[in-house]
């Protein structure tokens, strides 16, 4: 774009960003905690960013830019907009009608002639019915389509789940735009729904600059340590860290596995669902070796620093992914990562350069590419190195936001002229 062409571009004054939950830290969520770099970084421009949630914390409830549907709602109300039930219990199209319900309630407390534009992820659907409600753009950010996800986790094909991918395509459609973190996840989604979008772009996710006490120092780490964050469960590929761990534990026997995360059960492919324990007794039948690993649960945000700066690598073994936050997090601190090739991870970390590629699922492959590192600390070193200033240059705050901001400008210019 020329800069003539700029300058003809409408203002992003206000923008409207639909979120699972707030502030970011709440709960754990990759949406929330991109949004929240998002916001701060186009609120330091000059750009007012209202939060619409049906989840707020006690320090948030005074922030007169957050919208609280579960404390705005009527009482009388039937309709209540909280995604994880709605995940569970709600059927695919009261799901998609009650979302936007919620949002066009949050959108008129905010006063629908205040707002420029709004970004809203795809879950759903429901942005099929506000594009059509509402005078501005909606733009739909692909955080987890639920053909790749409701996939991934193993949910079966019944009405329930084709009901909501179906829905989530007319969402997607219907939009005035749409953005996605990576290749991989926009490319599947136009594949998948055959469509023609009018307009779209890859936009990566934010991520901030560790702090120089957060950066890891081989001279620091602890060589026969090696980390996992992320869910017990199918999509983050836990149980292939699991069985990973055991092949190297029994060359290494100085070697622990720190596995930080959730136990929400994994599925194995013959559909068995396994808890953590169940399953670490189940694979690791040497007591010696189960002994070395250490599961520590859930962890607070800003507990994960410290594990990573502990550990000689850390694992990313997702099956699927659309764009990786656990991944930039520890680019951000110049971890040593040995990643999984899935969904749009095979974007954000370039193999031998930032971190080490390993095949999705295969716990032969994850077990021989971090042997490497723990063969080559120095190595692991570089790769690290390499990482964090590969996430500054690629995914930094404000070189996102010069991306966004261009982005929506020309989708903000394409509804003036239409």
């Amino acid at each position: 774009m020329t800069p003539s062409e700029s300058d003809k571009m409408p203002p992003v004054n206000t923008i409207a960003m639909m979120t699972p939950g707030w502030p970011a830290g709440a709960i754990p969520n990759g949406i929330l905690a991109s949004a929240a770099i998002t916001r701060k970084e186009l609120m330091a421009r000059g750009v007012c960013v209202k939060i619409i949630t049906s989840d707020v914390s006690e320090s948030a409830r005074n922030d007169p830019d957050v919208i609280d549907l579960k404390l705005g709602r009527d009482p009388h109300a039937r309709r209540r907009l909280k995604a994880r039930l709605m995940y569970r219990i709600a059927p695919a199209y009261k799901t998609y009608r009650d979302v936007a319900n919620g949002m066009l309630r949050g959108l008129r407390i905010i006063g629908l002639d205040k707002v420029d534009l709004m970004e809203m992820e795809e879950s759903f659907g429901s942005a099929a019915l506000i594009e059509k409600a509402t005078p501005f753009p909606i733009v739909v950010r692909l955080h987890g389509p639920w053909f790749i996800n409701g996939s991934v986790v193993g949910n079966p094909n019944d009405a329930a789940f084709r009901g909501r991918v179906y829905y989530e395509g007319k969402g997607i459609a219907a939009a005035s735009a749409v953005t996605a973190p990576t290749h991989y996840t926009l490319d599947s989604t136009v594949r998948h729904y055959n469509l023609e979008l009018r307009r779209a772009a890859v936009i990566p996710n934010p991520q901030e600059a560790a702090p120089p006490e957060h950066h890891w120092d081989l001279a620091q780490c602890d060589r026969d340590t090696i980390l996992f964050v992320g869910r017990f469960d199918r999509i983050k590929g836990g149980d292939v860290v699991i069985d990973a761990f055991a092949r190297l534990a029994a060359e290494y026997p100085n070697l622990r596995l720190v596995f930080a995360g959730p136990d929400q059960g994994c599925r194995d492919d013959d559909g068995k669902m396994w808890t953590l324990p169940e399953y670490v007794s189940s694979h690791i039948s040497d007591p010696g070796i189960a002994n070395r690993l250490e599961w520590l649960g859930s962890q607070p945000h800003d507990a994960l620093p410290a594990l990573r700066q502990k550990a000689l690598v850390t694992i990313v073994s997702s099956r699927s992914e659309t764009f990786g936050n656990t991944a930039t997090e520890a680019m951000a601190q110049g971890c040593p990562i040995v990643s999984s090739t899935g969904g749009g991870l095979v974007e954000v970390i370039r193999d031998g350069y930032s971190g080490l590629h390993c095949r999705v699922g295969d716990p032969i492959n994850l077990a021989e590419r971090i042997a490497e590192l723990l063969e080559d600390p120095e190595r692991a070193a570089t790769l690290g190195a390499n990482a964090m200033k590969d996430c500054a240059e690629r995914f930094a705050p404000a070189v996102v936001a010069d991306q966004l901001l261009s982005f929506y400008g020309e989708v903000l210019a394409d509804r003036k002229a239409r």
